[in-house]
């Protein structure tokens, strides 16, 4: 199965090379490339500014899509492994079992994979998700102890999914 988390890691490097793309229009001093863009006119200072706090803000909702696309992988694979047998119970219980998975927290989901998961494995998808709850309500909380990269993110979480057979 393919890894839910690659189109977001491959859209963020093209975001990345949008930035050193729009940072060499800025060193230009050129105003076609420029001309009716916020780096109008042209100033590496300002360029460095506008850029450097997009980047922070986009690497953030990375971290959230990934977050998100994980949880729905793994919440998916779950409920892909509930096999119904006739009876009449059976679908009653499948549902009640779908509608658990749904709503559970992925806290609770992940230890379900322990072993092959490792226990590293669990705390990093926590620390994933503590800092993804972080940036979903709006940095309100108190920050998170620790900054998690979208690299970080994505080789965690594909850690994840690739020992415990979800991809």
């Amino acid at each position: 199965m393919n890894n839910p988390l690659t189109p977001l890691r491959d859209a963020l490097a093209t975001i990345e090379d949008s930035f050193r793309i729009a940072r060499a229009c800025a060193l230009t001093k050129n105003a076609p490339p420029v001309a009716g863009t916020q780096f109008d006119p042209p100033d590496i200072a300002m360029a460095d500014v506008l850029i450097g706090v997009t980047r922070l803000e986009l690497e953030d909702l990375f971290v959230l899509a990934m977050t998100a696309s994980f949880e729905a992988r793994v919440k998916e694979f779950l409920k892909s492994q509930i096999a119904v047998t006739p009876g009449s119970y059976h679908a009653r219980i499948e549902k009640w079992i779908h509608g658990e998975v749904e709503t559970a927290p992925l806290r609770g989901l992940a230890r379900i994979f322990k072993p092959p998961v490792t226990r590293a494995m669990i705390e990093d998808a926590d620390t994933i998700r503590e800092y993804r709850n972080w940036v979903a309500h709006g940095r309100t909380r108190r920050k998170p102890a620790s900054l998690v990269t979208p690299s970080f993110a994505y080789n965690a979480l594909t850690s994840f999914m690739t020992t415990s057979n979800i991809i």
